[in-house]
């Protein structure tokens, strides 16, 4: 990640602008790369300049927590707020890189996270699950599984990306019977059953690669084993699990990306 307001550029030619510590950046960069070495030059501004002049071209007064010595401007960039002044700290607004620069090559779509929540309506639950897929510019079409192994739950959604944008999301609700659900209980009281899911994207030129035209045919024609499961108010977690269907196997088998998602949420 970037803190905060910098622009980038690949050997002197103009990436992009950034402005938003809380989030990771990807940007397409084939076209400027050279063969040998190539220079990443990322030119970070002062974040409080252009916090203040951003709260005096507001057009109406937003109020902030002020105290001895801190910039009441934080609400006005994304950015953590700490760093404008706390009981505890100096209003230092520092700038720079955190985490990792790297350089990604591939030729078929990645998944690259997943957010997931929860709803409970009568007697069922919801997942809804946000796949972040990167994806190459030519685009990419393939399968996304969502998988429960616990409940014997594997569903799955054909997905198709034209490449217009690196970043796509796909949106997927998973339908769970309360009924099918283990109570989760307080400590001392019973047991507290946690569930796995896996959420797993495989391209399908990488899958016709792997398994034959017949096959192939069968494969894309037929849906995963699915059904609705699901449980009684109790807590959900979600984590990496061996997908439990022979399409994900192949998928695997072929490089496909998975994800862990460690989210727990109670209901």
């Amino acid at each position: 990640g970037i803190d905060t307001f910098a622009s980038v550029h690949i050997n002197g030619k103009f990436v992009a602008k950034v402005d938003n510590y809380h989030r990771e950046w990807n940007f397409p960069v084939k076209q400027l790369l050279v063969a040998g070495s190539n220079n990443i030059t990322i030119a970070i501004k002062p974040a409080i300049p252009i916090a203040i002049e951003r709260k005096e071209a507001h057009p109406y007064h937003i109020p902030t927590v002020t105290q001895l010595g801190n910039i009441d401007a934080y609400n006005f960039v994304r950015k953590p707020a700490y760093d404008f002044g706390w009981d505890w700290g100096m209003a230092l607004a520092a700038s720079g890189i955190y985490g990792s620069v790297k350089l990604l090559a591939f030729d078929s779509a990645v998944l690259k996270g997943v957010h997931m929540h929860q709803t409970f309506d009568n007697d069922t639950f919801t997942l809804h699950i946000e796949g972040h897929l990167m994806v190459p510019p030519g685009g990419d079409a393939g399968s996304i599984w969502f998988t429960l192994p616990e409940l014997d739950i594997a569903e799955h959604q054909k997905v198709t990306l034209d490449g217009s944008k690196v970043d796509e999301y796909i949106n997927y609700k998973l339908h769970i019977k309360a009924t099918d659900v283990d109570v989760w209980w307080p400590v001392g009281m019973g047991n507290q059953t946690l569930y796995n899911l896996t959420v797993t994207y495989a391209s399908w030129s990488q899958l016709l690669d792997f398994i034959d035209a017949a096959d192939a045919a069968d494969f894309t024609s037929q849906p995963l084993k699915s059904s609705t499961a699901g449980g009684r108010r109790h807590l959900l977690d979600t984590k990496a699990a061996s997908v439990s269907s022979a399409a994900a196997a192949a998928a695997a088998a072929v490089g496909a990306t998975a994800i862990e998602d460690p989210t727990a949420l109670a209901v």
